[in-house]
C-alpha cells in the first residue's frame, strides 16, 4: 500500500500493516513498552488543538503540571515522556532539587550529591536510566540478599547524606515518617537516622517510650501502613500535611511539627526527603 493511498483511510490497523509491525492485545494496562495507553477522545482533541500553535515547551510543562496538580489534589505534578523519562527526572530532581545552577550543570555532578544506593538483587533492566542524569550507583549486598551489618551501614549512610544535604542534624527532627509497608524495615530506617538519639539495636527499647502523636517521640504520625493498611499515599504526603497543619485527627501535638524526614521503601533504595515548615 502506498503511503498516499493509506492516508485516505488512516487507521491503526492500516498503519501497522504498512510498517510491517504486529499489533498486540494489551492485557497489562498502561506501560511504555507497549505504547502507553489509549488516550481519551478529549485528550486527543486537546493534542490536535495544541498542534496548531507554538509555545515555549518549559513554560507549557510548568503550566500543565500546575493544572494536573490542582485537578488531582497534589502539591505538584510534572509530565514525562514515559516511565523511562520519569526515571531520569527522578534522579535529576534528587540531585539538583530546585537549584537552577545545579539543574543547568547536569549531567555533570561535580560538587553535588550524586550517589544512588541500590541493592544488587534489586537491579533491573531499565535502572541505567537513573545514570543518564549524571548519578552513579553504590551497590550493596549480593544478588541473593544482604547481611544485617550491611543494612545498618547503608541506613546510616543514607541518614548522613540526608542531614548533610539539608544542613541539619538528627536533633532537629520534629518527627519521622519513614516507610513501614515492610514493617521490619522501619526499625532500620529510624535507627539509621539516629532518631531521638537511637543507635543500632535500640528500636525495641525506644518503642517502650511515648511514641504516640501526643508524646515527645512521635513515630509514624500518619499511623503509617502498619496502622492504616495503605489507605493513603505512603510517606511524603503525610509529612507535608503534618507540617501544613492539615493532618486532622492524625496531627502531631506532642511536639511542634517543624522538620520531618520521610523515605523508603527499602534500606537500600527508594527516595528520601527532609521537609521543613519554613523555607529556612
Amino acid at each position: 500500500m502506498k503511503l498516499n493511498r493509506m492516508a485516505e483511510r488512516l487507521t491503526g490497523a492500516a498503519i501497522t500493516k504498512y510498517l510491517g509491525i504486529t499489533p498486540l492485545i494489551n492485557a497489562g494496562g498502561p506501560n511504555t513498552r507497549h505504547s502507553g495507553s489509549r488516550p481519551r477522545p478529549e485528550a486527543i482533541r486537546a493534542m490536535e488543538a495544541m498542534s496548531e500553535v507554538f509555545v515555549q515547551i518549559d513554560e507549557l510543562l510548568i503550566a500543565a503540571g500546575e493544572c494536573i496538580a490542582e485537578l488531582t489534589g497534589n502539591e505538584a505534578a510534572t509530565i514525562t515522556s514515559g516511565a523511562s523519562g520519569g526515571l531520569v527526572v527522578q534522579a535529576a530532581a534528587a540531585m539538583a532539587k530546585d537549584d537552577p545552577d545545579r539543574i543547568s550543570q547536569l549531567p555533570i555532578t561535580d560538587g553535588m550529591p550524586h550517589e544512588l544506593i541500590i541493592q544488587r538483587g534489586h537491579r533491573f533492566i531499565y535502572d541505567h536510566l537513573y545514570l543518564a542524569a549524571g548519578a552513579s550507583f553504590v551497590e550493596v549486598g549480593s544478588t541473593d540478599g544482604c547481611t544485617l551489618d550491611e543494612v545498618e551501614a547503608e541506613t546510616a549512610r543514607t541518614a548522613r547524606k540526608l542531614y548533610e544535604g539539608a544542613g541539619i542534624t538528627a536533633d532537629d527532627l520534629s518527627f519521622e515518617n519513614m516507610y513501614d509497608g515492610y514493617a521490619e524495615f522501619h526499625q532500620f530506617h529510624i535507627e539509621g537516622l539516629g532518631y531521638r538519639g537511637m543507635k543500632a539495636g535500640d528500636a525495641l527499647d525506644f518503642y517502650q517510650t511515648d511514641i504516640s502523636i501526643e508524646g515527645p517521640n512521635p513515630v509514624l504520625p500518619s499511623g503509617g501502613n502498619i496502622g492504616s493498611g495503605r489507605t493513603r499515599f505512603w510517606m511524603h504526603t503525610d509529612s507535608i500535611q503534618q507540617l501544613q497543619g492539615r493532618a486532622g485527627e492524625r496531627s502531631v501535638t506532642g511536639v511542634k511539627p517543624e522538620i520531618a524526614v520521610s523515605g523508603g521503601p527499602t534500606p537500600f533504595g527508594g527516595n528520601f526527603t527532609v521537609w521543613s515548615a519554613t523555607p529556612d
